[in-house]
């Protein structure tokens, strides 16, 4: 019984590190866009991700993020680089 506490406390904590890098990877991506974008660009991503409308987000990404997937795998790559070396 010892063993499957300590197995599934092994499988919370996985999950739970998997999510805090899923955000920092996210926080990332969402922090380049935003610093690449001019001043009414910059307001209306703070007015749509402060929303909770997530159409209006879903198109915001399309409208300026088209390569969204290719930021978010290089940063996910530098991150995994960043804790390898850490190890």
């Amino acid at each position: 019984m010892e063993e499957q506490n300590a197995s599934s406390n092994i499988s919370d904590k996985s999950a739970q590190m998997i999510v805090k890098i899923f955000d920092l990877v996210m926080g990332r991506v969402f922090r380049s866009i935003y610093l690449g974008l001019d001043d009414e660009g910059s307001k209306e991503m703070e007015r749509v991700f402060l929303s909770e409308n997530d159409k209006e987000k879903e198109e915001f990404i399309k409208k300026y993020m088209p390569n969204f997937e290719e930021l978010f795998n290089e940063e996910a790559t530098k991150i995994a680089q960043e804790i390898k070396s850490k190890i």
